[in-house]
């Protein structure tokens, strides 16, 4: 059987719609969105937009993965990974909102597939119906609930739970409401110094946490990138921590 080749952005609709924030849009907002978005297929490697960069739409991942990267405030510009998106997450939001320039890197991990809805598109749609801004706001307002959870999980919680966390919501995308049992396993492309950078703590103290995961049998190390093996037990380890 020949696998259907997906042309435009209406033949994403079934997956968009298992989105938590696309499938509680109005039917008439959805078909706006869908009837005016543009389709991308992007190489490896290549930067969505830039720190920096003026707002240049909105954006959901479709196929593939994009790594959303800071830089701090350091002289060094050393690469800090502040997520993994893959479908059908959305992102952008921010500078749809404030339309300032973007705050991080928008990179593509492997070839990837995303839909664009430019500031055109967007300021058209909302001049002719201004109630669905509304609906916008809940994209940003479900990030901040993310946001604020991971704070708090930080605040309160032994490192090896905040190193599971974060290994979990890597691996299971915030913008698909699915059981943790529905993924097995999934392979992480970040390192044990981004690791390090994400928990605060040092590469020696990463790398013996995840060995230690490694020996439970939670994850498998491999060159640059993490696979995750129970998705299950990782869960349960996050969970304790916050306890």
């Amino acid at each position: 059987m020949t696998a259907a080749v997906m042309t435009s952005a209406y033949d994403y609709l079934p997956l968009l719609k298992q989105g938590q924030w696309f499938s509680q849009l109005s039917h008439e907002l959805q078909h706006q969105l869908l009837e005016r978005a543009s389709l991308h297929k992007l190489a490896a490697n290549e930067c969505i937009f830039a720190r920096g960069d003026t707002f240049n739409g909105l954006f959901v991942v479709v196929n593939g993965l994009v790594r959303v990267v800071g830089y701090g405030h350091s002289e060094s510009g050393k690469e800090s990974l502040l997520a993994l998106l893959d479908a059908p997450e959305w992102f952008g939001e921010i500078s749809f909102f404030d339309r300032q320039p973007r705050p991080y890197d928008a990179w593509t991990v492997n070839p990837t597939t995303v839909i664009q809805l430019t500031p055109q598109v967007l300021d058209s749609i909302l001049a002719t119906n201004p109630d669905y801004w509304r609906q916008f706001s809940l994209l940003l307002i479900h990030k901040l609930r993310l946001t604020y959870a991971a704070i708090e999980h930080a605040l309160v919680s032994p490192t090896i739970s905040r190193l599971a966390y974060r290994l979990l919501m890597m691996a299971n995308s915030p913008s698909t409401p699915q059981p943790t049992s529905a993924i097995t396993r999934r392979i992480l492309p970040i390192s044990q110094d981004q690791l390090a950078h994400f928990l605060a703590v040092s590469r020696q103290t990463t790398n013996q946490l995840l060995k230690n995961l490694e020996q439970q049998g939670l994850i498998k190390l491999h060159r640059n990138n993490i696979e995750v093996l129970d998705m299950k037990a990782l869960e349960a380890l996050a969970e304790s921590g916050a306890n």
